[in-house]
C-alpha cells in the first residue's frame, strides 16, 4: 500500500438509501462533513466524492460505485474512505471481492466508524478478521451448491472453471475439442512415455515454442499463454477429461464430451506417476526437519514463494527454502535458486532475539515514534483546552449580541447581526477544527498503544519461544513477521510493527556485518553435518 501519506489520492464514498434518508447522523451531507474533517487532519487530498443517494448497499449495481471502480482501474485513486464499511456494502461477500479489487489495484481503505485503516498494520490485521467471517459465509455458500455440481457430474457434464487444454467451451454444446490443441495434448501424454518427468515434457514443449492454453476470463481479462511447467503437465496427465469422463471428489462419471485420448494410453501414463511416486517416497518423503520460516520467505528476483525442499546425498540431508519458479520450470526460470533453511532461520530468529533482549536497541527502535507521538497528543490536549475556551468565548459573547439585540430594538439590529453572522461563523470554524484535534488525539493515542504491543510481544517472544512446540514456534512467528525477501545480495525481514531489518542491522551494535554472517552460514551449511 501507498507510504507517503501527503501525496495521496483520496475518494469519499458516500451513500444513503432511501429509508434511511430521514434518520439522524446518516445523510449524505453529514457523512461528507465528518470525512472531510478526518481528511484534513491527514493533510490528504480529495480528488473526488462519489454520492450514493437512494441506493440500497444489497449488492454492487451502483451507478457512483461503479464509477469509483473505473476511477481506480484508470489509477486517479489510491485511498477510499468511508464513514461506515455498510457504506460500501451490506453484503460481507461483497465487501470481501470489493477489498480484494483494492488491494489488486493498491488502494487503502479507511473506514471511521469501525476505527480501522489498512494504510496500517493494525488496521489490516483487524480486516483479516472480517474476512474470516467472509470465508465462513463463503464455505456455508459452497455447501448449498455440492448437490447441484453432483448432479452435474452424474449427467456427464463439466463444472465449469478455466477452459482445459485440448477443448473449447460452446454455451449449448459444452466442451468441443480444439483440433490444434488437442494434438498437443496427445503429445504430452506420448512425450510422457518416453521421458517419465514432468519437468522433462515441460522443458521438451517449451523449447518447441508452445505456451499454455490463451483464454479469455469473464471479466474480459487475457489468460494463460505461459511456458509450462511440472505441476501444469501433472495436471493434464492425471485429468480424466481427457479420456471422456468427469470427475467429482473421488468418483469418476462418463462424461457427454468427446476424448482426445484412449483410455490405453492414459492407465500407462498413470502407471509411470504411480511408479515414479512409489520410487521416489522413502525419499522425498517429508523428513522430520521444522521449517520454521514456511510460507513466509518469498524470492526478491522473481517475487515467487519460496517453499521448503530437502534432498539427500551420501547419507545426508540438505534441507533448504527453494524458488518456486526454480522448482517449476527448472534452474534457469531465477538466479535466486535456494538458500541452506538452517542458515536463513538463524539469521531471522538472531535478530529477533537480539531485539527482544537488547533493551537499548528495542528502545531505539519505538523511541523516536513514541517521542513524535507523545509530544503531539500533549500539544494537541493544549490545542483542545484553548480551543474550548475559544467556544465558550464565542457563544458568550453570541448571548450577549442577542440580549443587547433585544435591549436596543430595531434601530441597531442589522448591525448587531452582522456581529452575529461573524460570531456564528467563527463559531462554527472552531467547532470543525475542536472535531479535526479529537481525530488527531484519538489517532495519537492508539499509536501508543500500539508501539507498547509490539514491545511486548518481541519481549514475550523471547521468554517462551524455546519452550513451544514447533507447531505453536510457526504460529508465533507469524505473527510478528509480515515477510522476508531474499536475493543473493541481501535478506530483508519485514516485521508488521517494526522497521525492517536492513534498518536495524545498520543501527545494530554487533561488529560482524550482516552480509559476512550471511557468507559465513552458508560456508557451513555447503558441508551439514549427518541429522541424528
Amino acid at each position: 500500500m501507498k507510504e507517503n501519506h501527503l501525496d495521496r489520492k483520496c475518494a469519499l464514498y458516500l451513500r444513503v438509501s432511501t429509508d434511511q434518508q430521514a434518520l439522524d447522523g446518516e445523510s449524505l451531507e453529514e457523512q461528507e462533513e465528518r470525512l472531510r474533517a478526518f481528511c484534513k487532519t491527514r493533510n490528504w487530498k480529495i480528488v473526488k466524492v462519489y454520492r450514493e443517494e437512494g441506493k440500497s448497499g444489497k449488492d454492487t449495481n451502483r451507478p457512483q460505485f461503479q464509477e469509483m471502480l473505473q476511477d481506480i482501474r484508470e489509477g486517479k485513486i489510491d485511498t477510499v474512505v468511508v464513514k461506515k464499511i455498510d457504506r460500501l456494502s451490506r453484503s460481507i461477500l461483497d465487501f470481501e471481492k470489493t477489498y480484494n479489487f483494492f488491494i489488486e489495484h493498491n488502494v487503502d481503505l479507511v473506514s471511521l466508524q469501525e476505527n480501522f485503516d489498512t494504510t496500517t498494520a493494525i488496521g489490516r490485521a483487524v480486516i483479516r478478521i472480517v474476512l474470516v467471517f467472509a470465508q465462513l459465509e463463503r464455505e456455508q455458500t459452497s455447501e448449498r451448491t455440492i448437490d447441484v455440481l453432483e448432479y452435474r457430474a452424474k449427467q456427464g457434464l463439466w463444472n465449469g472453471g478455466y477452459p482445459p487444454l485440448g477443448y473449447d467451451i460452446d454455451d449449448e454444446k459444452g466442451l468441443v475439442v480444439n483440433k490444434k490443441e488437442a494434438a498437443i495434448v496427445r503429445m504430452i501424454f506420448e512425450k510422457y512415455l518416453d521421458l517419465a518427468s514432468y519437468k522433462k515434457v515441460a522443458n521438451y514443449l517449451n523449447k518447441l515454442g508452445l505456451r499454455t492454453k490463451v483464454f479469455v476470463s469473464r471479466r474480459g481479462k487475457k489468460q494463460g499463454g505461459k511456458l509450462y511447467s511440472n505441476t501444469t503437465i501433472a495436471r493434464i496427465l492425471k485429468d480424466h477429461l481427457y479420456i471422456g469422463k468427469v470427475k467429482y471428489k473421488d468418483k469418476i462419471y462418463q462424461g457427454v464430451h468427446q476424448p482426445i485420448i484412449d483410455e490405453d494410453l492414459f492407465n500407462k501414463a498413470q502407471e509411470i506417476i504411480e511408479l515414479n511416486r512409489i520410487s521416489t517416497s522413502s525419499i522425498k518423503r517429508r523428513p522430520k526437519y521444522d521449517f520454521l520460516l514456511e510460507g513466509l520467505v518469498r524470492c526478491g528476483v522473481c517475487k515467487s514463494i519460496m517453499s521448503p525442499r530437502w534432498a539427500t546425498s551420501k547419507g545426508t540431508r540438505y534441507f533448504y527454502y527453494e524458488c518456486t519458479s526454480v522448482g517449476h520450470r527448472g534452474k534457469t526460470a531465477c538466479s535466486v535458486r535456494s538458500i541452506p533453511a538452517r542458515a536463513l532461520e538463524e539469521v531471522v530468529l538472531k535478530k529477533i532475539t537480539q531485539i527482544s533482549q537488547n533493551e537499548i536497541l528495542l528502545q531505539k527502535i519505538l523511541k523516536e515514534a513514541n517521542s513524535k507521538s507523545k509530544k503531539e497528543l500533549e500539544k494537541l490536549e493544549k490545542e483542545k483546552v484553548i480551543l474550548n475556551l475559544r467556544i465558550s468565548q464565542v457563544k458568550a459573547k453570541g448571548k450577549a449580541l442577542v440580549d443587547k439585540l433585544l435591549e436596543m430594538g430595531d434601530e441597531y439590529s442589522r448591525f448587531i447581526k452582522e456581529e452575529m453572522k461573524e460570531a456564528e461563523k467563527e463559531l462554527k470554524e472552531l467547532e470543525e477544527q475542536l472535531l479535526q484535534i479529537k481525530t488527531k488525539i484519538e489517532q495519537s493515542r492508539n499509536y501508543l498503544i500500539n508501539k507498547e504491543v509490539v514491545k511486548e510481544a518481541f519481549q514475550y517472544f523471547n521468554k517462551i519461544f524455546n519452550d513451544l512446540n514447533p507447531k505453536e514456534r510457526k504460529y508465533l512467528l507469524r505473527l510478528l513477521i509480515k515477510e522476508i525477501i531474499f536475493t543473493r545480495e541481501r535478506i530483508l525481514i519485514d516485521f508488521f510493527e517494526v522497521p525492517s531489518v536492513e534498518e536495524i542491522v545498520k543501527s545494530s551494535p554487533d561488529p560482524v556485518s550482516f552480509h559476512q554472517r550471511i557468507e559465513w552460514l552458508r560456508r557451513r551449511d555447503s558441508n551439514p553435518q549427518p541429522s541424528g
